[in-house]
């Protein structure tokens, strides 16, 4: 384990002791330490944390674009088996 991952998990035990979930919150630290891990960086800058949010954004951005294609095979599906949303589309 990682001084970086020592770090974010100390960094998380101790906000949710104070009461907070952290749960997407903990699993994106969690993927930024893994990020940084694969980088073979041993500190956080901004350079790093840049090039993470990036490929973030990017596979959101993929996501969203995909999505519109399932939206519409199910919306069709729900069309035809509740005419009350037809309306609605």
């Amino acid at each position: 384990m990682s001084a970086l991952r020592d770090v974010a998990e100390d960094y998380l035990r101790m906000r949710r002791a104070l009461g907070y979930k952290l749960e997407i919150q903990g699993l994106l630290l969690n993927g930024f330490i893994s990020y940084l891990e694969q980088a073979g960086a041993t500190t956080v800058t901004i350079e790093n944390a840049v090039a993470w949010a990036t490929l973030l954004l990017s596979a959101v951005q993929f996501r969203h674009e995909m999505a519109p294609s399932r939206r519409s095979r199910w919306g069709r599906r729900d069309r035809a088996s509740r005419p009350a949303l037809a309306r609605l589309w």
